[in-house]
């Protein structure tokens, strides 16, 4: 009977063991999911983030594009994966601060099945055209704008901030405009250089090397302040639209009911992993700002705030999604 007894409790240890080591995160591979085409900011940061995320937790990282419907059908593969940590979502605010305003219908609802655990960076929007159109101010593009009786321009997606923020300067500068959306920066870009389209509101990142090379020309920054990689670009506040602030910040969130511990070391190594001084410096290059939040409490109060300013925009404008 003892011999029985002996062999009872060593098994109960084995199980409490093996179930404890069954509990430990990570204990596998992870997934980035991100809801733009490849080759954009959006993407080159998701990379990043998961090559330090594969070096820290042990297990391979990799990063799948979902893109479409404004970053909804990247955010509803990650709604409807399990709750365990190990996919993730690196988006723009299009499935938190825009879409529910926009969209008609939404298969999820942000604010109960995704928990926001930091944001990553910022993304100065930059007013740009192709080099053919006459323009080198605000004032000229609008003047010019106005006499072709109607111009095509680009964003990153139905709901972009690339495309909210021009509906936003047309409320201030009436002109005509059929809105181009595209799967993402790097595709809208592409058609941007071409001049298949002639304007757009543009990342910093990928239009700057652009505007260098001579291929595309700087309009005006959409920040209230110049850009450090380029103060010769006046702001849209100095250029005629006082309070203009237009930007595409990037974060980090999960589906909801994630344990509260997975949470808190996501959070962790996000931030760890954005502010290394080598990560911060290669953004900053590009025009891109390194900003983590303080807590994922305080990300998701952001979340709410910006959710209310593009709503509100959203609404004075009369933005559509098509």
């Amino acid at each position: 009977m003892r011999a029985v007894i002996t062999l009872i409790v060593s098994i109960a240890i084995q199980a409490a063991s093996g179930a404890a080591l069954g509990q430990a995160w990570p204990a596998k591979p992870g997934r980035i999911i991100v809801t733009a085409a490849p080759g954009g900011t959006l993407d080159v940061l998701a990379r990043v983030l998961g090559d330090d995320f594969t070096r820290t937790f042990g297990h391979p990282w990799v990063v799948e594009a979902r893109p479409g419907v404004s970053g909804n059908l990247g955010a509803e593969f990650v709604v409807k994966a399990p709750a365990d940590g190990y996919t993730v979502l690196v988006c723009p605010p299009g499935p938190f601060a825009v879409n529910p305003h926009l969209l008609r219908a939404m298969a999820f609802d942000p604010n109960r099945d995704l928990t926001p655990i930091t944001r990553l960076a910022v993304a100065p929007l930059l007013l740009v055209v192709h080099p053919s159109v006459p323009a080198r101010n605000l004032r000229e593009l609008v003047d010019w704008a106005r006499s072709s009786g109607k111009i095509n321009f680009a964003s990153q997606g139905i709901g972009s901030i690339s495309q909210l923020a021009m509906e936003l300067l047309r409320s201030k500068f009436p002109f005509e405009a059929n809105h181009i959306p595209y799967k993402g920066s790097a595709t809208a870009a592409t058609d941007l250089l071409a001049g298949h389209v002639l304007v757009a509101f543009d990342n910093a990142t990928q239009a700057m090397p652009n505007i260098r090379a001579g291929k595309l020309r700087a309009i005006a920054v959409g920040e209230k302040k110049r850009l450090e990689v380029a103060p010769e670009i006046p702001t849209l506040d100095e250029s005629g639209f006082p309070g203009f602030e237009a930007n595409t910040w990037l974060g980090l969130s999960v589906r909801s009911g994630t344990g509260r511990d997975i949470v808190n070391r996501l959070f962790a190594e996000a931030v760890r992993a954005m502010n290394r001084p080598d990560t911060a410096e290669r953004f900053a290059r590009t025009g891109v700002d390194v900003r983590t939040s303080a807590s994922p409490e305080e990300f998701a109060s952001y979340v709410r705030a910006e959710s209310e300013k593009w709503g509100a925009i959203i609404r004075a404008t009369g933005a559509k999604a098509d």
